[in-house]
């Protein structure tokens, strides 16, 4: 999930008016790809972080249809440091249990 996101991050970066990228498509797997991975997490995460993550990616894909791509990028980078910060604290290791 982070890295298909770092990667509509680079497409979005590259984007211009005449670039044929298809930056909806992906930002619609994108969004189908979390709602796969939410439906599990939600059993072992707090339900406020996910739709944290969830209202970020739907902001995403609104900034897209928009071609406001600066708004697009910032809402990716939400995305992904929640993405991180999540696996880092589910992450077993002894100073998550300490």
């Amino acid at each position: 999930m982070i890295a298909q996101l770092r990667e509509l991050r680079e497409e979005i970066e590259k984007a211009s008016e005449d670039t044929n990228i298809n930056l909806e498509e992906m930002s619609n797997q994108v969004h189908t790809k979390w709602e796969e991975i939410r439906k599990v997490w939600s059993v072992i995460v707090l339900h406020q972080e996910l739709d944290v993550i969830s209202v970020s990616l739907i902001s995403m894909q609104s900034n897209i249809k928009t071609s406001e791509y600066n708004r697009a990028l910032e809402e990716i980078d939400r995305a992904i440091f929640l993405l991180e910060d999540i696996v880092e604290k589910e992450r077993f290791a002894l100073r998550n249990i300490l």
